[in-house]
């Protein structure tokens, strides 16, 4: 169990986090600039003149693959700043710990907000297009339907 002393301080925590000067939040404010900023370019899906970055002509999967790892790499990274901050390293013992995952989660939602949300959100609904438009093939045609499902199985 959490414990209620460690609750109170996760809301309190996100309270100060709310406000646009903690230092923290600043710092967070500024990095979704600067991601947003140099990595527009993951949304686009052919070389353009505009568009000369390697990752422009790389897959979907594989730019939603760079910014997963890249994200998780960095709200690690606050992660361990707030523990700092606020001098949780006596309360959270380990990577597994579940007051550690609710900081993450935390900071995943002030981090995944407007233009960043929208790029993974994109990325995200384009890695999969591809097997959406096969499904919906699929499921408009009846004689696809019964070659690929066997109904006698179902």
């Amino acid at each position: 169990m959490l414990g209620q002393l460690f609750h109170e301080k996760i809301l309190f925590i996100k309270k100060q986090l709310n406000f646009n000067e903690h230092p923290l939040r600043q710092i967070i404010e500024k990095f979704k600039v600067l991601f947003c900023e140099s990595n527009l370019i993951l949304l686009c899906k052919s070389a353009a003149e505009e568009c000369k970055d390697d990752l422009t002509v790389s897959t979907h999967s594989s730019k939603l693959d760079y910014v997963h790892r890249t994200l998780l790499k960095v709200i690690n990274l606050f992660v361990e700043a707030v523990i700092s901050f606020y001098s949780l390293e006596d309360q959270i013992k380990g990577e597994k710990d579940l007051r550690r995952e609710l900081l993450f989660n935390l900071l995943t939602n002030l981090i995944l907000e407007g233009e960043l949300y929208f790029i993974v959100y994109n990325l995200s609904s384009g890695a999969i297009e591809a097997d959406l438009h096969k499904l919906r093939s699929i499921m408009g045609s009846k004689e696809l339907l019964e070659n690929c499902i066997p109904m006698s199985e179902l």
